[in-house]
């Protein structure tokens, strides 16, 4: 089953198309232009499982903010203990699981350098 994640880090993230394309057809977006993560479009996942690559952080939902069109992921230096265990770093994974799945296209990401250090990672 295909996965797209988005997580890790502090990111900026804008799925969009280039709608004036003719060759392309937008069948997916989020401009994050509402105050939250829009629940119809990502879900979190919630645990202290390492993703399945021995991740060292303790995924929570309160590491996500939405502010003037941009989605921030940030992982935190904290001890912090859950039903899942405990960590010394949080973080927050996000995914788009049963409201956005494709096998193939163009995926549009645009980032802000300006707003700081980003690393993005997408699984397939």
């Amino acid at each position: 089953m295909l996965k797209y994640l988005i997580g890790v880090a502090i990111l900026f993230a804008r799925f969009a198309l280039n709608a004036a394309d003719p060759q392309w057809k937008l069948v997916w977006s989020d401009e994050f232009d509402g105050p939250f993560l829009d629940p119809s479009k990502w879900e979190f996942e919630v645990n202290a499982q390492g993703g399945g690559n021995n991740e060292l952080q303790y995924y929570k939902t309160n590491n996500v903010r939405v502010t003037g069109g941009v989605l921030t992921v940030e992982a935190r230096k904290e001890h912090y203990t859950g039903p899942g265990g405990t960590r010394e770093y949080t973080s927050a994974r996000i995914r788009t699981r049963g409201k956005g799945d494709w096998q193939y296209g163009r995926f549009d990401l645009g980032n802000a350098p300006e707003l700081g250090t980003h690393l993005v990672r997408c699984e397939v």
